[in-house]
């Protein structure tokens, strides 16, 4: 593989369903079988050799961040607006190092092998983008339709109550692609966020950012779907599901 890659955590949001635990500890921080819940990420990013950045956005109870040992390949990057993940995102991909970027919310556990596919998968594709999805059982999740055509690419975004939960857990993509993005979204980047703070919290997401690629006619988007391990940590149930799961590697 001769491409180097960025990676991007988005960590600074508060946690909410997580409370009361959070509201003493940022989520990305609650600790599962003696570690961080974002560790589980770190790690494994920081192992591969052609990473070379980890830039972890932080915001909500962010001192906290500071006191963890992670790998020398971490920048912390201190958002602006913790309510916005697409704000935060375009903040930090502006400091990666390289083109190639790996992006991925905080509050998940992913195994290595993952990692490894999914990079390889992007590298060997002919697709500006690549969204990752598993099926997700979970009820209480946004029923997201993700509306492909015959060559998996990804057309449109909807929500639904009645479809299958598809939570997307990596996306891959090129950093070119949001420089447009840059000039039309963040004119006033560092001085004011008036412009994101008036959309609905699940339209400043990573849902905004592919609905945004999806309106660039020519971004091929390729949608494609795992059946890896994903662990996602929202709820108290889902604390007790990824402690049970790492304890006796299976799924309750």
């Amino acid at each position: 593989m001769n491409s180097h890659y960025s990676a991007i955590i988005l960590a600074g949001g508060e946690g909410t369903r997580l409370r009361p635990i959070t509201l003493s500890i940022p989520k990305p921080l609650v600790k599962i079988s003696g570690k961080p819940i974002i560790n589980y990420l770190v790690e494994p990013l920081s192992s591969i050799s052609f990473v070379d950045d980890i830039n972890i956005t932080i915001s909500y109870l962010k001192d906290q961040f500071y006191t963890v040992p992670f790998s020398s390949k971490v920048n912390l990057i201190e958002s602006l607006e913790y309510e916005n993940m697409y704000y935060s995102f375009i903040q930090a991909i502006q400091g990666a190092k390289n083109e190639k970027v790996i992006c991925l919310s905080s509050d998940l556990y992913i195994e290595e092998k993952t990692f490894n596919y999914s990079i390889d998968y992007f590298e060997n594709s002919k697709s500006d983008v690549c969204v990752f999805l598993k099926k997700y059982k979970t009820e209480g999740h946004k029923k997201w339709v993700w509306n492909i055509n015959e060559n998996n690419r990804l057309i449109d975004i909807e929500i639904s109550d009645t479809q299958t939960v598809y939570e997307k857990f990596m996306i891959i993509l090129d950093r070119k692609l949001i420089h447009s993005l840059t000039d039309s979204f963040t004119k006033n980047l560092g001085t004011t966020t008036n412009e994101f703070v008036s959309l609905e919290k699940f339209n400043t997401g990573w849902i905004y950012l592919l609905k945004r690629l999806i309106e660039q006619d020519n971004t091929f988007i390729e949608v494609k779907f795992l059946d890896d391990i994903l662990l996602n940590l929202n709820t108290h149930s889902d604390l007790e599901k990824i402690e049970q799961y790492l304890t006796n590697k299976e799924l309750i």
